[in-house]
């Protein structure tokens, strides 16, 4: 073999190995992405009026008589060809993760615990106030402003996806 074929050779075994090597990263890379994740403030210190999800208006969170809660919101991204379902999320900051969806109907606002949120394929779903969200139930700790705290959102199909969040005071 000369060298000329030689350096052919080497050529054509370099482009098929990174061929294969971005066929394989692309595969192994979550087709969900998330945008814009926040969580709700709340402390100890909180003032009356000042409504969480989980928790009525006017009352201020106790911590030996009443559990703090809190809500993230974030819209999530499926670019793949198939619908995903967002089964679960765990957080460090709270002893409970769950999915809720808020819903009002005749001017009554109910929320209920969900046991699942589907991604539409190559779609997007909003976790919003006043629709689905995420629950951290009894919180470990106050949710100041500026804080940012990391979820563990756990799909159907592209498995455990992590998010950092921002805490910030509702608008």
């Amino acid at each position: 073999m000369d060298i000329r074929s030689l350096i052919w050779l080497i050529i054509v075994v370099c482009i098929a190995l990174v061929t294969s090597t971005c066929g394989k990263t692309v595969m192994e890379t979550t087709p969900i992405s998330i945008e814009s994740p926040w969580v709700r403030s709340v402390s100890t210190t909180s003032t009356p009026g000042h409504s969480h999800e989980g928790q009525p208006a006017g009352e201020m969170a106790d911590t030996q008589t009443t559990s703090m809660n809190s809500a993230a919101y974030m819209l999530i991204h499926n670019h793949s060809r198939q619908a995903d379902t967002l089964l679960g999320v765990e957080c460090d900051v709270a002893e409970a993760g769950e999915l809720h969806l808020s819903q009002t109907e005749n001017d009554i606002t109910t929320m209920r615990m969900v046991t699942q949120i589907e991604v539409p394929a190559q779609g997007n779903i909003e976790l919003k106030p006043g629709g689905f969200h995420i629950m951290l139930v009894n919180l470990k700790q106050n949710l100041n402003p500026g804080d940012t705290i990391i979820l563990r959102l756990q799909f159907e199909k592209s498995g455990e996806v992590l998010v950092e969040a921002d805490v910030r005071a509702p608008e």
